[in-house]
């Protein structure tokens, strides 16, 4: 599943990713939902008549709800009404590396975790101004420990994989991805925390990458201070 918001230009480059990946070596039938919180007509297109060799089943549904908790929260709706048994999310400006879901459903299958995380890295050649090295969220996280919750470090939905059980079982509560958190994000870290509050297995899979894209902006003062605000809502 890949939430989106008027970024055609990274999902397409995540796309190609995908269509990249090693994904002919798994059983099961593997399909890509694409929900589009604008809706853009940009992104649609992208969706629709992309061209990409290689590429999976592709879906695209629109979420006028603007928010990342509805896109979440639509994103499982339409994944299990398609008979999704395992849920992977990535984010739209991201790129998987080829074995990022192999590894994800790998580590399931030995485990049967309801939640495994993946990695995310940095691209090569990204520098990180001086002023802001110490900055904890613009580094990778090892997964080396857990915080305060018992979630890992480093925990996000930009490598995810989650499985239908876990997803029915919180539903049965109100939304899994909770609207309070909609539009300042976080929501994320928030859904984490409850489902280990309920003794939820997890597991690492510790080859699962995706590279997270930067943009300039993020790596600026203002950038962090914004994304601290952020994160302030949910850690």
């Amino acid at each position: 599943c890949i939430c989106t918001l008027a970024r055609p230009a990274g999902l397409e480059r995540c796309l190609q990713a995908i269509a990249r990946a090693e994904i002919r070596s798994l059983a099961e039938r593997v399909f890509i939902l694409v929900v589009d919180n604008g809706p853009d007509a940009r992104t649609e297109s992208v969706c629709r008549n992309n061209g990409i060799p290689g590429l999976p089943e592709l879906h695209y549904v629109a979420e006028p709800e603007r928010g990342i908790s509805f896109a979440r929260n639509r994103a499982l709706r339409e994944a299990l009404a398609r008979e999704a048994d395992l849920v992977a999310f990535v984010d739209d400006d991201d790129v998987p590396e080829p074995d990022w879901l192999t590894e994800l459903v790998t580590t399931q299958d030995e485990t049967d975790a309801e939640i495994v995380y993946g990695r995310w890295v940095l691209p090569d050649g990204v520098q990180i101004p001086k002023l802001l090295e110490q900055v904890g969220f613009l580094r990778p996280k090892q997964f080396g420990s857990l915080n305060r919750y018992g979630v890992p470090r480093g925990a996000a939905t930009c490598n995810v994989l989650l499985a239908r059980a876990l997803i029915e079982r919180m539903a049965t509560e109100g939304p899994v991805f909770a609207p309070a958190f909609a539009r300042c994000g976080g929501g994320d870290t928030e859904f984490f925390v409850r489902a280990h509050g309920k003794g939820t297995s997890h597991a690492i899979a510790d080859r699962s990458r995706v590279i997270r894209s930067w943009d300039p902006d993020r790596l600026t003062m203002r950038g962090v201070l914004r994304r601290s605000f952020r994160l302030g809502h949910s850690l």
